[in-house]
């Protein structure tokens, strides 16, 4: 790969990123598409002015943003995307106007997994349920009121008053929009909750957004399950966002079922796909990027076996 004078220079900004597949992904997409542009990380680990200012000094083409940087992304911003305003935190810096001196911020996380779930099915008119209430939680549950009208959205986990704020602050940004805690553990939506506009005891589309089946290997599957296995439909769309090991226990107990089952690299694939086309205005080699990003999990996975 040949670096010039010219090359437009994009990267990874957060701490640590050195294990990053996105210089990979990136670099490999910019000599398919002949642009004269490279893809480097940035391994940051404090933020402040010092730093906006030494980005803008780069005369930069782009940024991913990735932990623990999206929210300072998202504030030093001069613009923002609806999704980085609802969420507050962004993934994606775009650096245009005179010298590129204007920074843009977007969040191609809430995209990435809408699309990841488009590919197997329709979510309009469905109920969801959203399992955590963190930043990926925030992100997917804002994106599909953004686009995509489901029925109704429930999102269940461990802490009722987090849940509670999170569904407040989206009913803020959403009015009218029907959305209801769920009780840990519930093995069942509950029929009478005022409000529903559907009568079915279990939801359509499930997403996992909570750490939970990261750490399989050493964990009971049991216990590494968000919720209670009797909530999952035969026909339900299982979304696990873990992509490490690729067959969380959610994912096995989805497949057992035969549920339609969405990986977790599948929202890391296509948020990547975003941040490409809104940083080249191209399609990037989604297929090619999808047998790296498979090549790459499976070799981690056998590698953890074989240290055993």
């Amino acid at each position: 790969m040949e670096i010039r004078g010219s090359s437009r220079v994009y990267g990874i900004l957060g701490h640590p990123v050195k294990h990053s597949l996105s210089p990979l992904l990136h670099n490999l997409a910019f000599r398919s598409s002949k642009l004269d542009a490279v893809y480097i990380p940035l391994d940051v680990k404090e933020t402040g002015p010092f730093l906006k200012r030494a980005l803008l000094a780069l005369d930069l083409g782009g940024l991913s943003v990735t932990i623990p940087h999206k929210i300072w992304a998202y504030r030093m911003s001069d613009k923002a995307d609806r999704l980085s305003q609802i969420c507050g935190a962004s993934n994606t810096l775009l650096f245009s106007g005179k010298d590129r001196k204007s920074i843009e911020a977007r969040n191609s996380d809430g995209p990435g997994a809408i699309q990841a779930l488009k590919e197997v099915s329709k979510i309009k008119g469905k109920t969801a349920l959203i399992c955590g209430y963190g930043g990926s939680a925030r992100a997917i549950a804002a994106q599909l009121l953004l686009s995509e009208k489901p029925s109704e959205i429930w999102i269940t986990g461990r802490n009722e008053k987090k849940i509670k704020s999170f569904i407040r602050a989206l009913k803020k940004q959403f009015p009218g929009s029907v959305l209801f805690p769920l009780a840990d553990g519930a093995s069942s939506l509950p029929q009478h909750a005022p409000g529903r506009t559907r009568n079915v005891q279990k939801p359509d589309i499930i997403i996992q957004t909570t750490p939970l089946g990261m750490s399989s290997t050493k964990t009971a599957a049991s216990s590494a399950l968000p919720l209670h296995p009797a909530i999952l439909a035969a026909d339900a769309v299982v979304f696990d966002i873990v992509y490490s090991p690729m067959i969380t226990p959610l994912i096995a107990l989805a497949k057992k079922r035969k549920c339609k089952v969405v990986f977790g690299y599948k929202m890391l694939l296509y948020q990547a796909v975003y941040q490409y086309k809104w940083f080249t205005g191209r399609e990037p080699p989604v297929k090619k990027w999808e047998t790296i990003l498979q090549e790459d999990l499976r070799s981690k996975e056998k590698g953890s076996r074989n240290a055993k």
